[in-house]
């Protein structure tokens, strides 16, 4: 990779309600240099090359513009900067979702304590006095990528459900007041779909747990297989999933709620006794124009209501909100 950078204009103001992105996949991993004299520049680019790939900016602004387009997995941050010094460009990567969880190591030619403690209090991965030595140098890149990768395993393992691998209910309840803050603010619609397995306890008490399991297992590959990008799913609890889909009115996420139901339906798990069928219960409900909601919890309890609705009704089949209460 080069390690000249053509700039480009990029949206400045982060969203207030956007959660850290993910890191980019990547063959290598990257670097963003960050350092005003440009021999320097030069022979950290030079170290870095050959392993790794690298690119640089000269001052503070640059270097949040860079950040922000290439999102690198590790930045090396000069504190004497011009335009805006390495402390005050870290606070504002912070600030960005893009680049929030981007490790930063501090490089400078102080190693004043105080200094040193103002960096990593603020949240710096390392510090670095100049000069490093190569070795050094390549050596704490090496363990903040290892340390990044480490503390997204276990943030992944933290937000995951175990059987299903969509995520838990300690996520959902995060995720739900982020996305409702965000359409409150934003004007746009926010659908939440609450579906349950039908009969699970009949499968349990058949067949056996792990049978049990498998029904849900495959309830949640349904759920995945019919998901956009930018919707949300989690295991709710039991036999119960919930899923959230910005931009979204209750009717137009009845359409996705109908294909999860057929698709279910379509996949029989296979028992001792033959394919024993699956169906799903399916209550929906949306803030936006038609409704609206004060709390996630009253939105999701409306979704919940609809869904008892369902199973009363006979279940199999998919029930939306009143928008009337």
């Amino acid at each position: 990779m080069s390690s000249t950078v053509e700039m480009k204009r990029v949206r400045t103001e982060p969203d207030p309600f956007a959660q850290a992105l993910p890191p980019v996949a990547r063959e290598r991993p990257l670097i963003l240099v960050v350092e005003d004299d440009l021999s320097t520049q030069e022979a950290l680019l030079d170290l870095l090359l050959p392993t790794l790939d690298a690119v640089a900016a000269s001052d503070g602004d640059a270097a949040l513009t860079v950040a922000r387009e290439h999102r690198p997995d590790v930045i090396l941050m000069d504190l004497g900067l011009p335009k805006r010094d390495g402390v005050s460009a870290f606070e504002e990567l912070h600030k960005d979702a893009r680049t929030r969880g981007v490790p930063v190591i501090f490089v400078s030619g102080s190693n004043d304590e105080s200094t040193v403690a103002r960096c990593l209090e603020l949240g710096g991965e390392d510090f670095l006095t100049k000069p490093a030595g190569p070795r050094e140098l390549l050596a704490r890149i090496e363990r903040s990528l290892r340390h990044a990768r480490e503390r997204r395993e276990l943030e992944a393992l933290a937000q995951l459900d175990a059987l299903t691998g969509l995520y838990n209910f300690r996520s959902l309840n995060q995720r739900i007041d982020l996305e409702l803050a965000r359409a409150q603010r934003y004007g746009h619609s926010l659908a939440a779909i609450m579906l349950d397995l039908d009969h699970l306890k009949e499968i349990n008490d058949r067949f056996g747990h792990e049978m049990g399991n498998e029904a849900i297992r495959r309830v949640a590959a349904q759920v995945k297989r019919q998901m956009r990008e930018v919707d949300f799913a989690a295991r709710y609890g039991g036999d119960e999933f919930a899923i959230l889909l910005p931009h979204q009115t209750a009717a137009e996420s009845a359409i996705l709620a109908q294909r999860i139901l057929s698709g279910v339906a379509g996949i029989p798990i296979d028992t001792p006794q033959g394919p024993h069928p699956m169906t799903l219960s399916i209550g929906i409900a949306a803030h936006g124009k038609v409704k609206t909601y004060a709390s996630s919890t009253l939105l999701l309890e409306a979704a919940d209501s609809a869904l008892n609705q369902a199973k009363q009704q006979g279940r199999n089949r998919i029930v939306l909100a009143s928008v009337s209460e």
